[in-house]
């Protein structure tokens, strides 16, 4: 399932079926962290089926993440969807090094980027 229509992940993954559509409430992670009360994130994992740089690109708390594992496409698999090249250049203006790169199929694959930026907070005690 996806947010986005599918388009070459009919091609590239043809025993994947989408056979209905629903409406799903969704929360911008700006919404979600402010809701429950979320001053860092160490690792935030993202397996959104195209819509994670969506995500990212809404938010104005990159700067409270320390590394994110991300799913990646090379391809267009959904319609209107943010590819490596572009998501890659966007973390990287934002602050972000890509620590792992594995782009292990034909139309994508996983990165961890870790933010240069991010400051741990220490409890002196």
């Amino acid at each position: 399932s996806s947010l986005l229509k599918p388009k070459l992940h009919l091609e590239i993954h043809p025993g994947i079926k989408f056979k209905s559509k629903e409406i799903v409430e969704v929360v911008k992670l700006d919404t979600f962290l402010a809701m429950n009360q979320i001053t860092s994130i160490n690792l935030l994992w993202l397996d959104l089926q195209g819509v994670e740089p969506d995500v990212l690109m809404a938010s104005s708390n990159l700067s409270k993440i320390e590394f994110i594992y991300s799913e990646v496409s090379v391809l267009e698999n959904y319609e209107n969807q943010i590819l490596y090249k572009d998501y890659k250049k966007f973390m990287i203006e934002n602050g972000f090094t890509v620590h792992f790169e594995d782009i292990r199929w034909e139309d994508g694959g996983n990165v961890l980027f870790k933010n240069k930026l991010f400051a741990r907070n220490i409890l002196k005690i």
